[in-house]
């Protein structure tokens, strides 16, 4: 079972997802990143730029984006695994790319939501991350108008708020809308 947690820079993505790992035993999936990865990224794995274009070559990638000056794929591997599995399999990905890369293929989308705008540059500028602003509250629009239309597309997007130090309910929250579902 696939399960995309999508959402802004300082959505909590990260800590959610190490929340449904570590206390309802999901299991994670690996992105590789061309970027140094974040101290709290455990699912990102970072690495050279020639070993990814080696992954890319060889057809291990099932996706391959390049977003912000960086390259981000996932496992061929590790995807198959999750569609046959009964078990949640976890991933952070981008909310852009979503359909193109993951329409058609049974899966099921979170979007991650911050309580307000406020919260959400707060939670950027404690990261120390306040680059990321502009980016994350134009993301932020973006993401709540694809989950009013969500509706009308193959795969439904549900929202879920990750209140301010509630991440436990967060994540207890999306496990139990996806055993409903499934």
């Amino acid at each position: 079972m696939l399960i995309l947690i999508l959402g802004p820079s300082g959505a909590g993505k990260t800590t959610v997802i190490e929340e449904l790992v570590s206390n309802y035993k999901w299991v994670p999936i690996n992105s590789y990143i061309t970027r140094p990865a974040r101290a709290r990224e455990m699912y990102k794995i970072s690495i050279s730029e020639a070993e990814y274009l080696r992954l890319r070559r060889a057809g291990e990638l099932f996706s391959d984006l390049e977003q912000h000056g960086y390259c981000y794929g996932t496992s061929l591997q590790e995807i198959t695994a999750a569609l046959r599995d009964s078990v949640p399999h976890v991933l952070d990905f981008t909310y852009t790319r979503r359909q193109e890369v993951f329409g058609g293929r049974e899966h099921t989308a979170i979007a991650l939501l911050p309580e307000t705008d406020a919260e959400l540059v707060r939670r950027l500028e404690e990261a120390g991350r306040e680059d990321r602003i502009d980016q994350a509250l134009r993301d932020l629009l973006a993401i709540n108008d694809m989950v009013s239309h969500s509706g009308s597309s193959e795969f439904a997007v549900v929202p879920v708020v990750n209140l301010r130090n509630q991440v436990a309910q967060a994540a207890a929250q999306i496990d139990a809308l996806v055993k409903r579902f499934s």
